[in-house]
């Protein structure tokens, strides 16, 4: 062997294919030590595909981004998934591949002096078939960049370059990168076990934590995962007995990954102390047991005995006659059998309600606990933990610490910060247990008595000076807000805003627009605001709060919407997802103008996953601006009317390898790029990066 960074002498090397979601190798192949990876590939991928199972996708590491994997594979119908490898240049000069232009219209390269290079021979190589590129000597004699493109023993006295043949297949996979969806693919296993079960009474409890049953379309209010799930984070202290939905900042992870490494400002963070946070995977005793695995506990406990009710518990003595002339006795066999069935049955578990019924409480709401079990002289015991005052991650259990239920209680969190009550109880007849109910109440952040002020007047209540501000007012805060879902913005056009230099914080649930609204010097915390048609401007001294999910920005809302004029969406400052239409399978119907300058850090689209924005939409990106990524039309979105990208001045670019600056997943060619008064040396560096736009200004 002899090769950079393994021994030398005689080796050899074992290539293997292997089913990843169950850990079966499919394929062995062993070659001399020196020969690369991405030979035996192919013929592996072949030999599996024709005889023994056909492929619908397969994955590997940037080692096998070669084209000829590309081409071979799509020609099969297999799906390539491959980390992008940037191909090195071995040129020895300072100008490289990528600093040359590929004219797609004119199948030529254009170098940095503005010069052609046309295509010349096709050549073959171990990794499939290159043009060759070649420039005119003549412009290559008397070039000023003749030192920078040019070594001093190049012979040709023109510049050359390669094209791989089979581009179009790679641009296929590679162009994947920037589509939101996930690639859900179920092995036959589960969907043939899913068939064998789907009309029968069943429940599935498993260690898996992969959603494979879930994906193939078990009903997940039959599936218990024991020990986790790859799709939620967790505090890593736990200073809370909570899960959060990780898919968004994954998506984000993959999307600016470089070289396996992610930003630092994507490393997810707990929202409640600041501490890290990790899967949620039973691993040691920081493990979290949130709201929706004990959901699944108690529907798994809830299965078992009415499964064995049906089996057992009908066979009670009620109704069993005694034998004539054995009466005395078999009455005693009798009493004794129903004595014994007495004995095995257990209490039901309780019910648990809670009045009023809220996804969030306010911070000084009192709620009222109703506690209630079936099971005639079942006595129910109870805790209730706070998470202000909870030590370590483990609440109280009803069947050692409980106390003996009486009467409906009434519970609050007790303190301006807000928080979580846990509430557990358990049922008890003859000295056996039921299974524990349990229910968590979650508690929004209280404010000072001068939280808000509206024309020089304060208020604690939202809603109060929510309804006092007037059309073109200002509603002032004083202190961080949470909002819950019953607080409702005003419904007249007006602007929040800070009080002095502090900038409070404005968080809480998804907030939808009833008149136009300006934010301004306040730290942003909400994960979605929809402006249903309205106008909404973020101000140059707003910042968003550090997230590990993206804070979405909609035009239209999660029903269908419309706009009575051009709708103007202004974003001049934080870190933000602009979206043009609404969310979901909705319509809205409108002119969109999507304005985004100062200090902003974005990601644009024109329609969302599966919506329709029915009209025009023009977006204006200014100098300074941080542009992640633009996608004017996302899987499965529609834009009816024009859609226009103007670029300002010089943009910064996001250079991780999955982004995409694309017009749309749906279409080829879509929509206008003006680069009209962008910056000579951006449009040279980028204008590559921008694909799928049916117009492009200027045109050279």
């Amino acid at each position: 062997m002899k090769r950079p960074g393994k021994p030398r002498g005689q080796h050899y090397l074992s290539h293997q294919a292997v089913d990843t979601d169950h850990g079966i190798i499919l394929d062995v192949t062993v070659t001399p030590g020196d020969v690369n990876d991405s030979v035996p590939y192919l013929e592996q991928i072949e030999r599996i595909n024709s005889q023994i199972i056909p492929l619908q996708a397969a994955a590997a590491d940037a080692a096998y981004d070669f084209p000829l994997a590309h081409r071979v594979l799509d020609d099969l119908g297999i799906a390539f998934f491959v980390r992008h490898q940037k191909h090195g240049d071995n040129s020895k000069t300072e100008f490289k591949h990528d600093d040359f232009r590929y004219d797609e219209e004119n199948d030529l390269y254009v170098c940095p002096q503005g010069n052609p290079l046309r295509r010349n021979i096709l050549t073959r190589t171990a990794s499939g078939l290159y043009w060759q590129y070649i420039a005119q000597k003549a412009d290559c004699k008397d070039c000023p960049l003749r030192h920078k493109c040019l070594s001093e023993t190049d012979r040709r006295g023109a510049r050359k370059l390669e094209h791989s043949y089979f581009r179009p297949a790679v641009s296929k996979h590679l162009d994947r990168r920037g589509e939101p969806v996930y690639q859900d693919a179920p092995m036959p296993v589960y969907e043939t076990l899913l068939k064998l079960i789907a009309d029968k009474d069943y429940f599935v409890i498993t260690t898996n934590v992969d959603h494979c049953f879930q994906k193939a379309g078990f009903d997940k209010k039959r599936l218990f995962y024991t020990q986790g799930d790859y799709g939620l984070f967790q505090c890593s202290e736990p200073c809370c007995q909570e899960t959060f939905d990780n898919e968004a900042v994954i998506r984000e992870m993959v999307k600016r990954q470089e070289y396996m490494k992610v930003p630092t400002e994507l490393l997810p963070v707990c929202p409640h102390c600041g501490k890290p946070l990790t899967m949620n995977l039973r691993s040691d005793n920081k493990f979290v047991e949130d709201e929706g695995w004990h959901r699944a506990a108690e529907r798994y406990e809830n299965f078992l005995p009415e499964l064995f009710s049906r089996i057992y518990f009908a066979q009670t003595t009620e109704g069993v006659q005694p034998i004539s002339g054995h009466e005395d006795e078999s009455r005693a066999v009798l009493a004794a059998v129903q004595a014994a069935l007495n004995k095995a049955l257990t209490a039901s578990k309780p019910t648990l309600s809670v009045s009023p019924e809220k996804t969030t409480y306010a911070n000084a709401d009192e709620v009222t606990v109703t506690l209630d079990c079936p099971t005639e002289g079942a006595e129910i015991y109870y805790t209730v933990d706070n998470s202000n005052t909870l030590t370590g991650s483990t609440v109280s259990d009803p069947t050692r610490t409980g106390k003996k239920y009486e009467n409906q209680l009434s519970v609050s969190i007790g303190n301006i910060a807000g928080g979580t009550l846990y509430i557990r109880a358990a049922a008890k007849k003859d000295g056996k247990w039921s299974g524990i109910v349990r229910k968590d109440l979650t508690f929004a952040k209280g404010v000072k008595e001068n939280a808000f002020v509206v024309d020089g007047k304060n208020y604690q209540s939202w809603s109060a000076a929510s309804a006092a501000v007037k059309e073109g007012g200002t509603i002032v805060l004083n202190d961080d807000v949470q909002l819950t879902e019953e607080d409702k913005l005003p419904d007249v056009a007006c602007t929040i805003r800070s009080a002095g230099e502090t900038k409070y914080k404005l968080s809480g649930s998804p907030l939808t627009l009833n008149g136009d609204l300006t934010l301004e010097n306040i730290t942003y915390s909400v994960s979605r605001i929809y402006a249903n048609g309205h106008d909404l401007t973020i101000a140059n001294d707003v910042e968003t709060a550090r997230s590990w999910t993206a804070y979405n920005l909609y035009a239209g809302s999660t029903v269908d919407s419309t706009a009575a004029g051009t709708q103007r969406i202004s974003v001049q400052a934080g870190n933000f997802a602009v979206i043009a239409s609404g969310r979901g399978s909705t319509t809205h119907t409108a002119s969109v103008d999507v304005t985004v300058g100062g200090t902003a850090e974005v990601e644009l689209a024109g329609a969302y996953m599966g919506a329709k924005l029915d009209g025009d939409v023009r977006f204006t990106v200014a100098d300074g601006v941080k542009l992640n990524q633009f996608l004017g039309e996302q899987s499965g979105g529609t834009v009816t009317g024009g859609l226009t990208l103007i670029i300002s001045g010089a943009p910064t670019m996001s250079t991780g390898s999955y982004s995409t600056y694309k017009a749309s997943v749906n279409k080829d060619s879509f929509g206008t790029l003006d680069l009209t008064h962008a910056n000579a040396d951006f449009i040279t560096a980028n204008r590559d990066k921008f694909t799928g736009f049916a117009t492009v200004k200027p045109t050279a």
